[in-house]
C-alpha cells in the first residue's frame, strides 16, 4: 500500500488540464487520442477490466472531444478521472458560449428524460440539426450505462459536466 497523506489501495485519480488557443485546435485533437490511450493503458493498471478500461476512455475521449470543440479560445479546460470502489467518475469544466451551454443543458435534459437512449440515438441519426445533434454523450451513456449530469456554476459560460458509471 502507498501513503501519501491518503489511502489509495486500488483507487486511481487521472487529471490534467489543457488550454485551447487560436491555432492549437488540431494539435488539441490528436493529443485527444494520446490521452485516451493513456487513460486506458492506467485504468488497466488500476485493475479495471480492459472492456471497462476501454469503455471508460472512449468515454473520457468523447468528453475531451466536447471541451475541444466548444470551449472559448484562451482558455482552460480541466479534465478529472477518478476510479472508487464501484464507480468511475469523470468530471470536465470548460469555458463555453452561453448558447453552446443552453445546447448541452437541453441535451442533457433530453438524455435523461429519454426513456431508451438507443431509440433516441437512432432518432437523432436520422434527423440530425447541425451543431445540435449531441450524439456523442447519447453514445456515452448508452455504452457505459452511466448517469451524466450539468453542474451549476456561478459563471453562466462556465460547463462542468459530471458522467457517473460503474466500474465491471
Amino acid at each position: 500500500m502507498l501513503t501519501l497523506g491518503m489511502q489509495l489501495e486500488n483507487d486511481f485519480e487521472y487529471s490534467f488540464k489543457f488550454m485551447k488557443a487560436k491555432g492549437n485546435f488540431n494539435k488539441l485533437w490528436q493529443m485527444k487520442s494520446i490521452a485516451r490511450q493513456s487513460l486506458k493503458e492506467w485504468l488497466m493498471v488500476a485493475d479495471m477490466s480492459p472492456k471497462m478500461s476501454e469503455i471508460c476512455a472512449n468515454a473520457c475521449s468523447e468528453l475531451i472531444e466536447n471541451c475541444i470543440k466548444y470551449s472559448k479560445n484562451n482558455s482552460i479546460t480541466a479534465v478529472s478521472i477518478k476510479a472508487k470502489g464501484e464507480n468511475v467518475v469523470v468530471e470536465t469544466i470548460n469555458t463555453a458560449e452561453k448558447v453552446q451551454k443552453d445546447t448541452i443543458i437541453e441535451s442533457i435534459d433530453k438524455l435523461n428524460a429519454a426513456s431508451d437512449p438507443k431509440h433516441l440515438f437512432a432518432e437523432s441519426l436520422l434527423n440530425p440539426v447541425e451543431g445540435k445533434s449531441q450524439l456523442g454523450l447519447m453514445k456515452i451513456l448508452m455504452e457505459t450505462k452511466g448517469t451524466i449530469e450539468l453542474i451549476q456554476e456561478p459563471d453562466e459560460e462556465v460547463v462542468r459536466m459530471k458522467l457517473v458509471m460503474k466500474a465491471e
